[in-house]
C-alpha cells in the first residue's frame, strides 16, 4: 500500500512539472498593473499588410523563401507552422501574433533579418509601435 501512494505522489509531481515545464509562459516585465497608470487608446485605420487579401508568404521570392526557412529552422515544426499560418492571414492580430512569438524564441540578429525579408509585404514600423505600445 505504501509503494502505491509513493507511486501515485511521483505520478502526480512528475506530471505537475512537465506541464509546468511545457506551458509555462513567463512574463518578461513581471510589472502589475496600476490602476493609477494611464493608458493610451490608440485608433489607427492603417493596415500592417502592404498587400490586399493575398496570402502573404506565396509573394516571397524563390531565394527569401529558403532564407525564412533557414531562420525559421531552430523553432520546433510545431510552431514554425503555427507562425507560417498565422503570417499567412492578413489579419492584424494574427500577424502581431506571429512577431511576438518570433521575437520571443529568436535572436535578436535573426528577427532583424525575418523583418527586413517581409518589410515590403508588412508595414514593420507601424507593426514595431504597436508591439511596444500594446504587448511589450
Amino acid at each position: 500500500m505504501k509503494k502505491i501512494i509513493i507511486f501515485i505522489i511521483f505520478t502526480l509531481t512528475l506530471i505537475m512539472n512537465m506541464s509546468i515545464a511545457l506551458f509555462w509562459n513567463p512574463d518578461i516585465d513581471n510589472k502589475k498593473d496600476d490602476p493609477m497608470q494611464s493608458t493610451e487608446v490608440f485608433s489607427d485605420t492603417r493596415s500592417l499588410c502592404k498587400v490586399d487579401d493575398v496570402i502573404l508568404l506565396e509573394e516571397l521570392d524563390n531565394s527569401q523563401s529558403k532564407e525564412l526557412d533557414s531562420i525559421l529552422s531552430p523553432l520546433s515544426t510545431f510552431e514554425i507552422e503555427l507562425v507560417k499560418e498565422e503570417l499567412n492571414t492578413c489579419s492584424e492580430d494574427e500577424i502581431i501574433k506571429a512577431f511576438r512569438k518570433l521575437k520571443r524564441r529568436l535572436p535578436e540578429s535573426e528577427y532583424k533579418k525575418i523583418e527586413e525579408i517581409l518589410s515590403p509585404l508588412i508595414d514593420i514600423e507601424e507593426l514595431n509601435s504597436i508591439l511596444k505600445n500594446k504587448y511589450v
